[in-house]
């Protein structure tokens, strides 16, 4: 070999040694040839690619152990078991889970809840109502903070984290490594009143009865839990501070083209249901994953950031109260609500409607307008309307009931294209000897006291459930939600389920629903409810169906 090929072989290990340096340090440890069961959470060193974002999960495996205070509160030992749900539920990964008796030495990787004294830095002691949701990346040493000034606020960091920060990807979830919020809440009375509630919400031991209904394959009802709240300040989406919304109730839900609305009704901007008061809101989102919570692409209004009424209701007692939601429906290009015009609130269970009416909106929510001529008086079981389509008839079908929450309900129906058409809708009034349901136009048809379902009914939502392959009407009277179901929209219906809720310090109503907040085929189905004084609000709860 002469000189010149000498120096060009040295050039050449030279150039080859950064690539062999590399190789070394990327050596796999050596297979066992041994399998043993998956354990509780498959481990891996936490990613830390160029995309400037941390893999929680990624390709089966999570390397992060929650961490938590041993002497937590009931409700964050509730949030950790929600946000490992999610993880789970999302991904199959069950995240690794210790807890602070032993205060363990710090990991390569962990998720720290609601323990703030891990970090040892006056600047995490948090003030009452704040809350910080960060990532530290340190000595080789990932952490992700959830910290709370409070147990209320421990609360809004895990559920910021699910519902704002953490992104499907792949069969993975991801956060921003530059990850970094702070967030005050200036409470007034009511509010601070009000986190106690949605504590005791999510730590409720929500009791299930199913009723051996013989012609429905419901067998039982698990896995009830709540998700997160919809509303307040306490939510993810932070509605005081955004929308003006300190208060309110009812979010009838609909899915109309890509975006889910909710149909609120009466709004405060005030606590004790005072002040910036509008008699119906809507909100809206693409947020179609309601596993992690729901976050708002905003609420509708008319000009600026806050919300306000849709169609406007007289604010005067013993003329027109308010016109409230009861129900809503997606035909094609147009986007419908039904809405009770309430003379005066009576009580509690009771009060009296001067009608029930029709609002549409032709350009995708952006304006709304009181449909002429759709009118049903308030002596009528059609004061609230809630309705659904059929698609294998082309029909909507609409369950009523009077003002109030103290007679049975009834059922009407109308060509999806004649929904604007008084006279085109007609009334159940029976069922002939085959079960084939009798319908009555016009007068008679509306005065009929036939019932759809016989008992005290409530506001409620009726739709189609995939899973079960049978209709469902949901409301809940005094303690007990309860589902009815049926074979067709028309029925007969036959009460199917009763879910219990204990006290959380506050009464508990609602229960709406529709298609697009199912999972799994329709076996778990969300329902918005709400909350009585003293938290005015809403909150997303999960049951799931099991034949």
């Amino acid at each position: 070999m002469n000189r010149f090929s000498v120096k060009l072989f040295s050039l050449f290990l030279i150039s080859l040694f950064p690539f062999l340096f590399l190789l070394a340090c990327d050596k796999a440890p050596a297979a066992t040839g041994e399998t043993s069961a998956p354990a509780e959470s498959e481990t891996a060193a936490p990613a830390a690619p160029a995309d400037g974002r941390i893999r929680l999960v990624s390709g089966g495996a999570s390397a992060f152990t929650l961490i938590r205070a041993d002497n937590a509160s009931a409700s964050v030992k509730a949030a950790v078991s929600s946000l490992r749900e999610y993880v789970r539920d999302a991904t199959g990964v069950r995240l690794a889970a210790s807890t602070d008796r032993e205060t363990p030495e710090p990991g390569e990787a962990e998720i720290v809840v609601g323990f703030s004294s891990r970090k040892e830095k006056n600047e995490t002691r948090l003030r009452e109502t704040e809350f910080s949701v960060f990532v530290e990346e340190t000595d080789g040493r990932t952490a992700i903070y959830l910290l709370g000034g409070s147990d209320a606020e421990v609360l809004n960091a895990v559920d910021w984290l699910v519902g704002r920060c953490l992104e499907r990807d792949g069969d993975g979830l991801s956060l921003s490594r530059t990850l970094s919020v702070s967030r005050f809440s200036s409470y007034n009375d009511y509010e601070k009143q009000g986190t106690a509630v949605v504590e005791k919400l999510h730590t409720a031991v929500i009791s299930t009865a199913v009723t051996g209904n013989a012609s429905s394959p419901l067998r039982a009802v698990t896995g009830v839990r709540t998700i997160a709240m919809l509303t307040g300040e306490y939510s993810v989406n932070r509605t005081h501070s955004l929308y003006n919304v300190c208060g309110l109730d009812l979010g009838f839900p609909v899915l109309h083209k890509d975006t889910l609305w909710f149909f609120f009704g009466d709004t405060f901007s005030g606590g004790e249901r005072k002040d910036g008061w509008r008699t119906n809101t809507a909100a809206y989102t693409t947020d179609l994953d309601y596993t992690n919570g729901i976050v708002f692409d905003g609420m509708y209004a008319s000009s600026g950031d806050f919300a306000t009424e849709l169609i406007p209701g007289m604010k005067k007692p013993k003329t027109e109260y308010s016109k409230i939601p009861t129900g809503a429906i997606s035909l094609g290009d147009n986007l419908y609500f039904y809405f009770m015009s309430v003379r005066e609130w009576s009580t509690d269970n009771g009060w009296d409607c001067n009608y029930g009416g029709l609002a549409k909106s032709a350009d995708d929510g952006k304006t709304w307008q009181i449909v002429d001529g759709i009118r049903w008086e308030g002596d009528t079981k059609f004061c609230q309307i809630s309705p659904a389509y059929n698609p294998a008839d082309g029909k909507v079908y609409l369950t009523g009931i009077t003002g109030g929450r103290l007679g049975f309900a009834r059922m009407m129906r109308v060509d999806a294209d004649k929904i604007e058409t008084l006279s085109a809708y007609e009334y159940l009034t029976g069922y002939d000897a085959d079960g084939s349901a009798v319908w009555t136009a016009g007068e008679a048809g509306i005065r009929s006291e036939f019932p759809l379902i016989d008992a005290r009914v409530s506001e409620n939502t009726i739709f189609y459930n995939e899973y079960l392959g049978e209709w469902i009407v949901s409301f809940k009277k005094d303690n007990v939600f309860h589902l009815y179901t049926a074979k067709k929209p028309e029925g007969p219906y036959a009460l199917s389920a009763d879910i219990t809720f204990p006290s959380v310090g506050a009464g508990v109503y609602g229960g709406f629903s529709c298609p697009a907040l199912s999972r799994d085929g329709g076996r778990k189905i969300a329902f918005v409810m709400s909350t009585w004084d003293p938290c005015y609000n809403t909150f997303l709860l999960e049951i799931t169906l099991n034949k």
